[in-house]
């Protein structure tokens, strides 16, 4: 497999001619009665080619179709063709394509579950201005792992590896496929790197419509040592691409896993064991997300890892990178989890979570969302400041991310901290049950309600167990303008039996702030502290 140049972006457009109602045509013009030759315009129309057969290949399969398609040409499928089993190896997709399925529920596309059946994905598209579009089918039990050939990117696209040109999905279900990193084995420099359960876009444009990513899984590589070792990202969806727009309409993203692997050292590096974007992780280019929601999602940092940030679990949902753009309107994040990993040591932040909907690290849009019930969740049993803490229980706009939210409401959030961890400061804390800030955000005319702060539990430190931020939670030197707002009937709890100078500490029920501040317009009410400040801390 060799990554290819992105060619600009095409634009397609599509116009049909409609008779407007009252309208007269003039009438026909009178024929001569000699008869004359006409000279017909040249067309050629490329005939669909069908698919007849189900078995993974030979005359009328779906694989021998490919191979013999011309590019640019339509493939289809016979009625009866319900279940096509792969047993063999991938399908490679290098020209332009149209690929017609009978629907998601009549058609399924799947690598064989039988014992001994190597491990591949379903669809490897690449090379340079390959344009294709897959329609009407479900895409299932992908497996990209370590036992691939390195070249072809081993942990990568469990269902889909996009790398070049245009891909478009509609009408598509990606199920069960996972991306399983290897210890002994880098992608992106990264040993034990997994990424893109449902689909991993290295390169080109990408737009899914329509469509549902489900229960598909990164898996980081357990027991490795590096830089970022057995990193789980992108549980539905990775994105590498720079320069480019992934966008995702009127699609839902469920039950997918971003798990870190455990056991990993980082040795000089960082991070290991991290689970990064459990729907999505935007890790470059522009992210555009419209009505579409995320639903029980999972972050889990990955258990016993040794370095700085070791057992990281950051965005439930959405993980957006330092210098990727997000637009996120109209969309729902419900039940997501960001839960950090235990049992981990590092210098700080071992076994932390930051954002159970969304973890935004470069510049966010979000409108009209409604961020509900998402948690996260700090690591047990970390050691190192800041360990097991869990920040941003719906969103956490990281420094020196950018984020403008407006429109939209944060209800029922949690942000927890773990229990049973020590280091020098504030082990086990819960900052922001809404929203943590520690960049620059402005908020307009948004709803934070039933959000809850709550520290954990026989934690050992200066801070350990604190609970602050029940509804916000804005973090020194970041600004936060909030104008025309509601912050009501959210808490901040901290924890306890916890040890250490102020200790189990709750304030700031409604907003906890050390930054710039500014509250235009807006209401901070009803909001409850178990120490002091129920609305405002300080």
């Amino acid at each position: 497999m060799r990554l290819t140049s992105l060619l600009p972006d095409r634009t397609w457009s599509s116009q049909r001619s409609h008779n407007h109602l009252g309208f007269r045509r003039p009438p026909p013009q009178r024929r001569s009665s000699v008869p004359r030759p006409e000279v017909l315009e040249d067309r050629t129309v490329l005939s669909p080619l069908i698919v007849t057969s189900s078995a993974d290949s030979g005359p009328g399969s779906l694989r021998d179709t490919i191979a013999a398609a011309p590019s640019g040409a339509t493939i289809e499928f016979a009625k009866g063709i319900h279940t096509i089993t792969l047993t063999s190896g991938e399908l490679d997709i290098t020209k332009s394509l149209d690929i017609v399925g009978l629907g998601e529920n009549q058609l399924t596309i799947k690598r064989s579950s039988a014992k001994g059946t190597p491990s591949f994905r379903i669809f490897d598209i690449f090379g340079a201005g390959v344009d294709v579009t897959i329609t009407g089918m479900k895409i299932a039990n992908g497996l990209a792992d370590g036992t691939l050939d390195p070249a072809l990117n081993p942990g990568l696209g469990g269902g889909i590896y996009h790398a070049g040109g245009t891909l478009r999905l509609s009408d598509v279900v990606l199920a069960g496929n996972q991306a399983r990193g290897n210890p002994s084995v880098s992608s992106f420099g990264m040993p034990g790197f997994g990424a893109g359960g449902g689909i991993a876009n290295v390169s080109g444009p990408l737009e899914v419509t329509d469509s549902i990513l489900t229960n598909n899984r990164a898996q980081g590589g357990a027991g490795g040592t590096g830089n970022l070792a057995g990193a789980g990202q992108g549980g539905g969806l990775i994105n590498f691409a720079d320069d480019v727009t992934v966008t995702v309409t009127d699609s839902r993203l469920t039950g997918n896993r971003a798990q870190g692997g455990s056991g990993n050292s980082s040795g000089s590096g960082l991070s290991p064991g991290r689970a990064l974007g459990a729907g999505i992780d935007n890790s470059a280019g522009v992210l555009t997300i419209i009505h579409s929601a995320f639903d029980h999602n999972q972050a889990v940092g990955g258990n016993d890892g040794s370095g700085p940030i070791g057992g990281l679990a950051a965005g439930g949902g959405i993980r957006n990178a330092t210098g990727a753009v997000a637009q996120i309107t109209g969309s729902t994040f419900d039940y997501n989890r960001a839960l950090g990993g235990s049992n981990g040591s590092g210098a700080f932040f071992a076994g932390s979570s930051l954002g159970g909907g969304v973890n935004n690290q470069g510049m966010a849009t979000i409108a009209e969302s409604t961020f509900d019930h998402n948690r996260a969740i700090g690591g047990s049993f970390d050691t190192g400041s800041n360990a097991g803490g869990g920040s941003g229980g719906g969103l956490f706009n990281d420094a020196p991310a950018t984020l403008a939210l407006s429109g939209s409401r944060f209800i029922h959030n949690r942000a927890i901290g773990g229990s049973r961890n020590s280091g020098g400061v504030s082990p086990g804390t819960g900052l922001g049950g809404g929203v943590e800030n520690r960049g620059m955000a402005t908020i307009a005319e948004s709803t934070f309600g039933h959000n809850l702060a709550n520290g954990g539990s026989f934690d050992t430190g200066s801070n350990a167990g604190g609970g602050s931020g029940g509804g916000l939670f804005n973090d020194a030197p970041a600004r936060l303008a909030l104008s025309g707002c509601l912050v009501t009937e959210n808490q901040a709890i901290g924890g306890s039996f916890n040890t250490g100078s102020n200790a189990g500490v709750g304030a700031g029920g409604g907003v906890y702030n050390l930054g710039g501040f500014d509250p235009d317009a807006s209401v901070i009410k009803k909001n409850h502290a178990s120490t002091s400040n129920p609305d405002i801390f300080p």
